[in-house]
């Protein structure tokens, strides 16, 4: 008996354990794989040099694969390939192809940089969680900063530095006004059909 309550004390010890080692970016992450394919929209607002634009931003996330639509681009990820127009898609002249890296991605679909942040330092306070490049960039992502609902896991509010931060960095806000989850997104809105566009320039930087 005594041999029996000694090991339930050790088994609801570990539990204990492992539970208070649950963070809040653990659950975050568990909480995006359950959610499936995501629709969210909100407003980017990006003050670089001075001047500061605002816009309206939909994303559509299934896993890798991802679609940035604003006033200023759509872009799609199709996993491996990214095409950015130049404007919006129905009014481009140009179409841009290449292979992407992390800090492209990341800028684009801020929900990918919470399972691959390599050669991030990763801190979390209260409901924030912050990743600060390791080594000082001058292009790429500086600081990530997601604002985390409580109640729902979900991020509401994710801050951008691009760039070494002090030094003529970009600054992008994306406040997330909904949130939709299990949006059965198709797989072709992550390919941009070419054919589509039989006016724009192709440019293939692969």
């Amino acid at each position: 008996m005594k041999k029996m309550l000694s090991t339930l004390i050790v088994l609801f010890s570990c539990m204990n354990a492992m539970a208070q080692g649950t963070t809040l970016l653990d659950k975050v992450n568990r909480r995006i794989e359950s959610d499936k394919d995501i629709t969210i929209n909100g407003t980017t607002k990006i003050s670089a040099f001075g001047e500061t634009s605002e816009s309206a931003t939909t994303v559509m996330i299934s896993g890798d694969r991802f679609r940035f639509d604003s006033d200023d681009m759509t872009v799609w990820f199709d996993g491996k390939t990214m095409w950015r127009s130049v404007g919006p898609a129905d009014e481009t002249d140009e179409i841009t192809v290449t292979i992407p890296d992390e800090s492209d991605l990341g800028l684009l679909n801020p929900v990918i940089f919470l399972k691959k942040h390599d050669g991030f330092k990763v801190n979390q306070s209260g409901q924030t969680i912050t990743f600060t490049a390791i080594k000082e960039t001058y292009a790429g992502i500086g600081k990530m900063t997601f604002h985390i609902d409580s109640a729902t896991q979900h991020p509401t509010r994710i801050d951008i530095i691009a760039g070494a931060e002090g030094r003529n960095a970009t600054e992008i806000t994306f406040t997330i006004q909904s949130y939709k989850t299990k949006c059965n997104l198709d797989n072709k809105i992550f390919t941009c059909q070419e054919s589509d566009y039989p006016d724009a320039e192709i440019v293939d930087l692969r």
